[in-house]
């Protein structure tokens, strides 16, 4: 592939919440509950099984700030059966730096396509910066050269807009460039301006994402 940019999706493809178990369970003690971790986690997987319904995702919950904020604590609300007020502090938690963690491939997989050359953008649906979530893990930002945010849009993937601003990020055609997600309806709509698409199967949490398959599509095999 004659790439030159790759364009990644955030959550389930360079990061996941960080141990929601964990965090679930140290936010209810902040609010005076012991919750075990075992069945915070139970309530967390169904909460964000129901986020991905077509019905949900119809809500653009990404579209700004506000609308993220009402749709994930109206999400999180199953949480409330374990202690009053703990859908909103949840909420408040997730957008922490410290509570989100790259996938363990994640750093190796960036660093490799910009030692290759290639340029980095993030195409998110998200209804916050991500940008401190990166420096906090990696550094200074380097790694990622342009963040595309539905909530500073907008609009949300599949909208074509937003593909369209990262390909203007680099002065790049459709065939340019790769999107990578996880999402076929979402990520997988940058294909219909041209732009090729790889889907990543979920994997258990925190499993390797096997993002260098990555790598591999973008460099040229070797000539024999």
């Amino acid at each position: 592939m004659a790439v030159k940019a790759v364009f990644f999706d955030f959550g389930h493809t360079l990061f996941e919440v960080r141990d929601p178990g964990e965090l679930v369970s140290r936010v209810a003690a902040e609010l005076g509950r012991t919750v075990d971790p075992a069945a915070a986690v139970a309530v967390w997987d169904e909460i964000y099984e129901r986020a991905g319904l077509p019905e949900e995702l119809a809500r653009q919950r990404d579209i700004s700030s506000e609308a993220h904020r009402a749709n994930w604590v109206r999400l999180l609300a199953p949480l409330e059966r374990f202690v009053t007020g703990l859908a909103e502090a949840v909420y408040r938690a997730q957008l922490e730096v410290e509570n989100w963690s790259p996938y363990r491939d994640a750093g190796a997989t960036l660093r490799a396509l910009k030692t290759a050359g290639l340029s980095i953008a993030v195409i998110s649906d998200c209804g916050f910066d991500l940008r401190p979530i990166f420096e906090h893990h990696f550094g200074d930002g380097a790694l990622v050269d342009a963040f595309v945010l539905s909530f500073e849009h907008g609009l949300v993937k599949p909208a074509p807009a937003l593909f369209r601003a990262a390909l203007r990020e680099f002065d790049l055609a459709p065939s340019e460039a790769l999107m990578v997600g996880d999402n076929p309806v979402t990520d997988g709509g940058a294909s219909t301006l041209g732009i090729a698409s790889l889907i990543l199967p979920r994997v258990p949490r925190g499993e390797v994402r096997g993002l260098d398959s990555v790598v591999r599509l973008v460099q040229p095999s070797p000539r024999r």
